[in-house]
């Protein structure tokens, strides 16, 4: 089995009555070659070269090309994009620590050359893709997944088995609290009017007691002090991010997901974000 490499794409050239051709920047050097690996637009696997773009991640092996005259250059062949979903989804988590199958071993080690900068971007364009998703219910669950990426540890999502006339989720972070609600439709203030005017009520006790399931599947119940918190009711979507109205204190507001995921993309990239800076931003998320 031939050694593969990955790397990025620099430069393609196309040019008419020419062999198409570009070349590759080596993500690890390559013995008995400097700078940047040409490829051939004949040897791409499972794409083609009018398909590929400038920074693209690829894997590919090496061959000696012999030239006109009598030169012999080392040049990349097989050449495949990268792609994550190759990985499968055999792949399992086993006491806490992740276990890749035989087969998918190799695939995984082509990452082992991507930097923290490289794995950031993709983490960011990954979960980018789950703010177009069409399913209502798979969308509630990103939501909580995006919450609880934030860093909001005291999150909890009601039962969706009783869930009906009920909010989709409750959180605590800092000095802010949030009954919060998800939705895809894009006029939903007539449909959504007294469920959100429950919620509003529900938060201007003094506390609120929630179901939570335990680990042996049980479900208790928890009740948590939201007085003298800046209480707020969010409904969650793909729309853009605005405030309601105030009742009481209590702002009421539509808040894009796309949001979410920019607050999510500061906190990735800060050496320092604490609690109190989240709150600080979940907060007056309508503003920014």
């Amino acid at each position: 089995m031939s050694t593969k490499f990955t790397g990025k794409i620099h430069r393609i050239t196309i040019k008419q009555g020419k062999a198409p051709y570009g070349f590759i920047a080596p993500d690890t050097p390559i013995p008995g070659h400097k700078g940047k690996i040409r490829f051939f637009g004949d040897k791409l696997v499972g794409t083609t070269i009018d398909q590929l773009e400038i920074g693209n991640l690829v894997e590919f092996s090496l061959k000696e090309w012999k030239k006109r005259f009598g030169s012999v250059e080392k040049v990349a062949e097989d050449v495949k994009i990268i792609n994550y979903s190759n990985l499968g989804s055999s792949d399992s988590l086993n006491s806490n620590k992740l276990f890749i199958s035989s087969k998918n071993r190799d695939k995984v080690s082509l990452f082992s050359n991507l930097n923290v900068k490289d794995f950031k971007l993709r983490i960011i364009t990954a979960l980018g893709l789950g703010t177009g998703i069409s399913d209502p219910a798979e969308f509630e669950d990103y939501s909580f997944m995006l919450l609880r990426l934030l860093g909001i540890h005291n999150l909890y999502q009601y039962d969706k088995k009783s869930q009906a006339g009920k909010a989709d989720g409750f959180f605590i972070v800092g000095s802010l609290a949030v009954m919060y609600d998800c939705t895809l439709r894009k006029n939903f203030e007539e449909h959504k009017k007294e469920q959100i005017e429950n919620y509003v009520n529900k938060l201007k006790n003094s506390q609120i007691t929630i179901d939570v399931k335990i680990t042996d599947g049980r479900i208790k119940k928890k009740t948590l002090q939201i007085q003298g918190k800046n209480r707020q009711v969010w409904i969650i979507t793909q729309n853009q991010t605005r405030e309601f109205y105030d009742v009481d204190g209590i702002r009421v507001k539509e808040v894009s997901i796309q949001d979410l995921l920019k607050v999510f993309n500061k906190r990735l990239h800060s050496d320092s974000f604490e609690e109190d800076e989240l709150s600080a931003n979940l907060a007056v998320i309508d503003k920014t």
